[in-house]
């Protein structure tokens, strides 16, 4: 319910830097929902029994769009939407890098005992602070590089702690022990493939801006 608040609030508000965190998060949620099934339990007035939550979980997600939707219908916030994208692509980077705790409980799914808690708890601590940290900080390029150190050092540490539990670990429903090269290849491709999504956006509106400043002196001087 509390990031449902905060997902109207933002919207409602004209979609400030934080607003960010809460789209995918709650997309993501639902999801993970939709696929899951719990016991009598009661949810918008509907039950849930032996079923999967499919659409149902969906609801709440759809509902505080509508709410929002019908709240701002006479303010129009919209073009803050387009505009703080276009004065601070980061947002879009703090969006995805807001799922990164998700991410991170997965890679220690299929892990025994507490070897993953401390892990998880630090990277918590982390990805919490330089959250904090990119939305008190006023440079865009700051902003980026704090959102793009912490994702990339936090995802090497847990990854390499991952390697570390699984080199030649054989479990049941594996034909052969785990290798410590498989893991590191595994690794290097996630790191990559997250600082790509994180960085890309932010160059393609980057690149935009600069070839629309270009243009504005040529249409000035034909004129």
């Amino acid at each position: 319910m509390l990031l449902l608040s905060g997902y109207v609030a933002g919207w409602v508000r004209g979609f400030p830097r934080w607003w960010w965190s809460f789209p995918l998060i709650l997309i993501i949620f639902s999801i993970l929902v939709q696929n899951s099934v719990t016991d009598e339990t009661w949810f918008f007035g509907m039950q849930s029994s032996t079923r999967l939550w499919g659409w149902m979980a969906r609801i709440p997600l759809a509902a505080a769009t509508l709410l929002a939707l019908l709240i701002s219908f006479f303010t129009r916030p919209y073009s803050s939407l387009l505009q703080g994208i276009w004065q601070d692509p980061t947002r879009l980077a703090f969006g995805l890098y807001s799922i990164l705790p998700y991410f991170t409980i997965m890679y220690f799914d299929e892990t025994r005992g507490y070897f993953s808690t401390p892990f998880l708890i630090v990277s918590f601590i982390v990805f919490l602070a330089s959250a904090w940290f990119y939305l008190r900080s006023a440079n865009p390029t700051s902003r980026l590089l704090i959102l793009l150190g912490s994702a990339i050092g936090m995802i090497t540490i847990n990854l390499t702690a991952i390697t570390i539990y699984w080199n030649g670990r054989m479990e049941a429903w594996m034909t052969t022990p785990a290798r410590w090269q498989d893991s590191v290849y595994a690794g290097m491709m996630i790191i990559l493939l997250m600082a790509i999504l994180l960085v890309l956006p932010v160059i393609v509106v980057e690149l935009a801006r600069r070839v629309r400043s270009l243009q504005s002196p040529m249409r000035n001087s034909s004129a």
